[in-house]
């Protein structure tokens, strides 16, 4: 899991069950994530509760971006490089990747990681807090992800 400092600068933690991450996170006032519909049921599985988390995708959804996954918002918005994580897997046996007997080189997933999240800091910074996201999509998306928990 990566985690930035600044938009250059970042940590990469190999382990989701590190003591340390989760003091980072539990003790950060904000947590930037691309995608939390995703993100945020997988940290509450670890037990990692954040204080306050914010969603770049749903903000670049909100300045109008239909096209909001982070590999299209660094390239075109941030005009900052992307390297898809699945890019370790190109060329590896579709056989093995099925079975997901894949290693994983965790110095290149480190630093895609650490590149991700600095992009998501990037984002947040630079799109603008409009009131779409700030007083409608923000304040519903902890129901929205209550009620997918629950199956409705």
């Amino acid at each position: 899991m990566g985690v930035a400092v600044d938009r250059a600068t970042g940590f990469y933690f190999f382990d989701p069950h590190d003591p340390m991450l989760k003091e980072v996170i539990e003790s950060s006032p904000i947590v930037l994530i691309h995608n939390a519909s995703s993100d945020v049921p997988i940290l509450d599985k670890l037990g990692i509760r954040m204080q306050r988390w914010e969603d770049t995708m749903l903000l670049a959804y909100a300045n109008g971006y239909l096209e909001k996954n982070l590999q299209y918002l660094s390239d075109n918005v941030l005009r900052m490089p992307y390297t898809p994580v699945t890019a370790q897997w190109v060329g590896r046996s579709k056989k093995l990747q099925e079975q997901g007997n894949v290693a994983i080189d965790h110095v290149k997933m480190g630093g895609w990681c650490i590149e991700h999240a600095c992009n998501t800091l990037a984002l947040w910074e630079d799109l603008p807090h409009v009131d779409l996201y700030t007083d409608i999509d923000r304040p519903f998306i902890d129901l929205i992800l209550e009620m997918e928990h629950w199956g409705l």
